[in-house]
């Protein structure tokens, strides 16, 4: 019994030695994110202006189509400058979530050059693929979004052609 327990104790040794150590940090990355976090954080507030601007374009249209409904009607070929300001207003608070994500891993970028280079690796890291796949399902979108556009103009334009043709 008592070579039972010492061979359990070896073998949890050995299991304990076995596990990965956790990579280390370097000090070229440490540069390197030294050196990436004044643009990651300046890309986040232009996303958070942009953002801003964006909503409030789209507020001011959608409060200026109320009175001038007659401009309203007409302008950008017959389109309604109230469902043009929604559309605006619905990209802005869109936008506002990468700019968040680029702002939470410049903070973590932060902390890992401050203090907690681990925890703050982590922070930045998450916080950035957050971001890309934000944005990736964006793009994403936005090209289903293109392709069905382009079959909707194809589809138009050969109903035009047919009816020339009776």
């Amino acid at each position: 019994m008592d070579s039972l327990e010492s061979r359990l104790t070896d073998d949890q040794l050995g299991a304990q030695q076995q596990l990965p150590t956790p990579p280390a940090i370097t000090a070229a990355m440490m540069g390197y994110l030294k050196q990436t976090k004044p643009w990651v954080r300046f890309i986040s507030i232009m996303g958070f202006i942009g953002t801003g601007l964006l909503f409030l374009l789209g507020l001011f249209l959608i409060l200026g189509a109320g009175l001038l409904s007659s401009l309203s009607r007409t302008a950008l070929g017959g389109a309604p400058l109230g469902l043009i300001g929604t559309i605006y207003a619905a990209l802005g608070c869109l936008y506002f979530f990468p700019a968040l994500h680029l702002f939470r891993c410049a903070g973590g970028i932060k902390r890992a050059l401050i203090s907690d280079q681990v925890g703050g690796m982590e922070d930045a890291l998450m916080h950035q693929r957050s971001f890309w796949r934000f944005v990736g399902i964006l793009v994403l979108i936005i090209l289903i979004l293109l392709v069905l556009v382009i079959l909707c103009l194809v589809g138009f334009v050969i109903m035009v052609a047919m009816r020339g043709k009776f």
